[in-house]
């Protein structure tokens, strides 16, 4: 009798485990599933701007520009005033920098909410001076593009209850572009 209930309860404490390593593989699955959304999503706003020209004066002029002075400013970074209410939109900008403090909020149907910042600035010449950024604009941008989304973060810690708690994740890529003229 006493060896039948020790059986019962080690079933029991497998059984138990068992289900919590398959709740918690389930869970790390759909984070992962969600992170690799938010990867897609910022790459595909990279991608998206790696497309366009280096410079509005590049696609407005028609001219090869040969002259850092021809460069937009630093200052003047970012989509111009003549986009109209299309200002928000990608698929209406012309030139790599108009992506500077872009912010979109993007839903993915059955995986949730992902918010999308860029900040598009002059780098130095990997050469020159790494560290510091440009006071005058350079032939290299640097796009950062960062993604949040929120992602239940019950596996990850333990807080002695139930409930799980709500972890919002962000996402950085990088991307340098750079240009040459012949």
């Amino acid at each position: 009798m006493m060896l039948t209930a020790m059986a019962m309860v080690l079933l029991g404490i497998t059984t138990i485990s068992m289900n919590r390593n398959s709740l918690n593989s389930g869970t790390i699955v759909r984070q992962t599933e969600i992170g690799i959304y938010g990867v897609s999503l910022a790459t595909s706003y990279i991608e998206r701007a790696a497309t366009l020209q280096f410079d509005r004066y590049d696609t407005s002029t028609g001219t090869i520009i040969t002259l850092l002075s021809q460069l937009t400013p630093i200052n003047s970074l970012g989509y111009e005033t003549g986009h109209g209410e299309k200002a928000n939109d990608p698929t209406h900008w012309d030139d790599f920098d108009d992506y500077n403090n872009m912010c979109i909020q993007d839903t993915m149907p059955g995986v949730g909410i992902f918010l999308t910042r860029a900040s598009v600035y002059y780098v130095n010449d990997l050469n020159a001076n790494p560290g510091s950024l440009p006071t005058t604009p350079t032939w290299y941008k640097r796009m950062d593009v960062f993604t949040s989304g929120n992602l239940g973060r019950g596996v990850f810690t333990d807080t002695g209850s139930t409930a799980t708690q709500m972890g919002v994740d962000t996402i950085k890529l990088s991307y340098i572009f750079s240009y040459f003229s012949m």
